[in-house]
């Protein structure tokens, strides 16, 4: 996989798409991206997924959840 920034020109601009869902596991939050990558990538776009995770140098399972 290689990393290149984000680079956009008049003829190919760059479009965002995120997938959100907060805190509720088990919504689908997974197969809705996925099924909507493969989608755009049978449609010839390029497509690149980044999964970021909110809680840097924190574990999560120890929150309670009024914190989250």
């Amino acid at each position: 996989m290689s990393t290149l920034p984000l680079l956009s020109s008049a003829s190919n601009p760059v479009k965002i798409i995120l997938v959100t869902g907060g805190v509720v596991s088990s919504i689908g939050k997974g197969i809705v991206s996925s099924s909507l990558g493969l989608l755009l990538k049978a449609h010839g776009y390029h497509v690149t997924a980044i999964k970021i995770d909110p809680y840097l140098n924190v574990d999560a399972g120890t929150f309670s959840p009024s914190e989250h």
